[in-house]
């Protein structure tokens, strides 16, 4: 998983790409790890389950680590940061809670400079139960229309936040075929789009707003996998 946040930074979970001397050098300047040795901060690189860095122009500026125990550790990040999970299309996983020293924090940013070393404990409670939607986008005669996108997003535009997880898009195939997985439940729009998907760029509010005006309404509950036809529209301007 390669995902670029413009502006030159990018998240990366190549493991062979990760940077053990810049790494080792984030932990000589945390109060927990001082004293840690290169060979141990490579050794924990290599056997951590997942390992994700993230970059500034190729430089290697963070990263993160899932534990083989299923905790995790973030270091040498600074500012706000919101925890998403990223997912395939298809995905069955999704982020079901995130809580901070026991409050319930859903999808708000959390400002690391407000808490001391040792004093933040992170909880995230994933989910093999996420909704999905598949099935075909038809012509007018119900005959197959491929080569366009298929966008499903939340009905609440505060949830409509850049690259939040409730905005989602697939590609249908030549035979109109369609997936979209990963989904929260929840109230969602869901609308077939005669192109292929916008660029990022594009999918500002106003964005949103034009396609929920022509949109389908679904309540996807929790597990609930829904099968559904739709009509390409044009792409909004």
């Amino acid at each position: 998983m390669k995902l670029d946040l413009g502006d030159g930074y990018e998240v990366d979970d190549d493991r062979d790409r990760v940077d053990v001397d810049a790494v080792h050098a984030f932990l000589t300047e945390v109060y927990w790890a001082i004293g840690r040795s290169h060979e141990v901060v490579a050794d924990i690189l290599r056997t951590s389950a997942r390992v994700v860095g993230v970059y500034h122009h190729g430089a290697q500026i963070g990263y993160a680590r899932v534990l083989s125990d299923r905790t995790m550790e973030i270091t040498n990040v600074v500012g706000p940061i919101r925890l998403t999970l990223s997912t395939r299309a298809d995905a069955e996983w999704w982020l079901k809670r995130v809580r901070v020293n026991g409050v319930d924090i859903g999808d708000d940013p959390i400002s690391l400079s407000r808490f001391a070393p040792g004093d933040i404990d992170v909880e995230i409670v994933l989910a093999r139960t996420a909704a999905t939607i598949s099935g075909r986008v038809v012509t007018s005669g119900r005959q197959p229309a491929g080569g366009g996108s298929v966008m499903v997003f939340s009905t609440d535009p505060e949830d409509w936040y850049e690259r939040s997880r409730y905005v989602r898009a697939a590609e249908a195939g030549e035979d109109g075929q369609f997936s979209i997985g990963g989904l929260a439940p929840g109230d969602y729009w869901m609308v077939a789009l005669e192109t292929t998907l916008p660029s990022a760029d594009r999918l500002t509010s106003d964005f949103l707003r034009r396609l929920a005006s022509f949109a389908t309404h679904v309540s996807l509950a929790e597990a609930q996998h829904r099968q559904t036809e739709l009509r390409p529209m044009k792409t909004p301007r």
